[in-house]
């Protein structure tokens, strides 16, 4: 079952700051539309894929599925043979936000995201960013020694 947006397994289809606002606008019902262009899917500035009858097209033009398109010529995410999902630059980040790279490997150990664990690396809407470990809080720490900046 397709979910718009789900929080804590309970499904907001159209909500901001707790409060609901339905999506209609001059008694038309428009998913997301922003300065008169529709975008279904958008997460922060970037136009992630259409949906369209429980089919995932990327980027559609006349019914033709054109993935990535520049001046005519088709451009899948394919990178010399390799398929590579969120690439930047030729560089392949996992796991980045903002930039910045974290790798979610603690103690030669991989772990993903772990909460009652507790060890929560990246979260958003959590808010909790900051580093721990081993369950104490170190801002910006240097062979073990708390360094605040130097």
């Amino acid at each position: 079952v397709r979910r718009s947006r789900e929080q804590n397994g309970v499904r907001r289809s159209h909500e901001q700051n707790g409060v609901r606002r339905s999506r209609e606008q001059n008694g038309v019902r428009r998913s997301h539309e922003q300065n008169g262009v529709r975008r279904s899917h958008e997460q922060n500035g970037v136009r992630r894929s259409r949906e369209q009858n429980g089919v995932r097209r990327s980027r559609e033009q006349n019914g033709v599925r054109r993935s990535r398109e520049q001046n005519g010529v088709r451009r899948s995410r394919e990178q010399n043979g390799v398929r590579r999902s969120h690439e930047q630059n030729g560089v392949r980040r996992s796991h980045e936000q903002n930039g910045v790279r974290r790798s979610r490997e603690q103690n030669g150990v991989r772990r993903s995201h772990e909460q009652n664990g507790v060890r929560r690396s990246h979260e958003q809407n959590g808010v909790r960013r900051s580093r721990e470990q081993n369950g104490v809080r170190r801002s910006r720490e240097q062979n073990g020694v708390r360094r605040s900046r130097e």
